[in-house]
């Protein structure tokens, strides 16, 4: 998923949009560890924690995760601030540098 975000980012010349390794891996091991199935196949897996990041597209362009955004529990947002908490670390927010560009960015895969 590193490798991808790396190439992505690179062709498309918005490398200053990259998300940090650490909320990538972050997301993919919290998605990974809620799956409902234990038995899913490696690409079992990668496609169910794409989809569940895709779930995250509504925050887009909203104030707040609101309704049932609310809900969900990895990525928020308050008052236009985006928030991933760091597991080894809750005072650090790993999306301390994201706006909406970003986040519409790695969320809906679209180019600004």
């Amino acid at each position: 998923m590193k490798r991808h975000r790396d190439v992505y980012f690179f062709n498309n010349h918005i490398e200053n949009l990259k998300p940090i390794s650490a909320m990538i891996t972050t997301l993919a091991a919290k998605i990974a560890s809620e799956s409902p199935q234990d038995s899913l196949t490696p690409l079992g897996m990668l496609e169910y924690i794409l989809k569940n990041i895709d779930s995250y597209q509504g925050l887009i362009g909203l104030q707040e995760s609101v309704g049932d955004f609310s809900k969900m529990s990895l990525i928020k947002k308050y008052s236009g601030k985006w928030i991933l908490t760091n597991p080894i670390n809750p005072d650090d927010n790993l999306l301390d540098s994201w706006n909406d560009n970003t986040a519409e960015v790695f969320l809906s895969g679209h180019r600004i």
